[in-house]
């Protein structure tokens, strides 16, 4: 599904040199907004191989690494991204403009207030964030450098530090890494075979 394939979409795009190919993505037309936002702002995702199964349209998708503007969320968007905003925070962070989204108070009640949570490790890491109450404006062009996550048992917290992991400097530890098995329990496997 779109939800778990967006954190190797973000790493296919700010990893440098990845070349990446997705197979059989659900890409229902309401659950596209992560595509949405990402190819306008340069983001080097192609859709290939299309197909309808079961009723449910299915794709390839093809990622290279990208140069990529950032910017403003438009709000529209953000209900359609509300699983994805903590990993496009991090893809803010290797972005020209960085990252800012407004409109999702709702983050701050959801497996864990992940709007502190995003906040609290990017800062971690090194990160310059501002946290509102419905939203973060992260800074872009910012080197990342390893640290101690701690997910507060939230798997999408947990797999977006993954992700950010991947571009930082030095080693990145996750407190907790299990709490991915509730939604990807190969997750760091998988990850770790893309990374190769």
């Amino acid at each position: 599904d779109l939800s778990s394939a967006a954190f190797f979409i973000v790493a296919g795009l700010i990893v440098a040199n990845s070349n990446l190919m997705l197979h059989n993505v659900g890409l229902n037309p309401t659950r596209t907004a992560l595509l949405d936002l990402l190819v306008p702002m340069g983001g080097r995702v192609k859709v290939v191989n299309l197909e309808m199964l079961n009723g449910e349209l299915l794709g390839d998708l093809h990622v290279d690494s990208s140069q990529l503007a950032g910017g403003e969320i438009p709000p529209e968007l953000v209900p359609g991204l509300i699983d994805e905003l903590p990993v496009l925070a991090v893809l803010g962070t290797q972005t020209e403009q960085g990252l800012t989204f407004r409109g999702a108070a709702e983050l701050r009640v959801k497996e864990s207030d992940r709007l502190a949570a995003v906040a609290e490790n990017l800062r971690r890491m090194g990160a310059e964030v501002e946290e509102f109450p419905d939203g973060l404006r992260v800074a872009g062009r910012q080197k990342l450098r390893g640290a101690e996550i701690d997910p507060h048992a939230d798997h999408r917290i947990a797999m977006a530090f993954a992700v950010a992991a991947l571009v930082a400097e030095g080693t990145t530890v996750i407190k907790d890494s299990s709490c991915v098995d509730i939604s990807f329990p190969d997750f760091f496997q998988t990850l770790q075979r893309v990374a190769g």
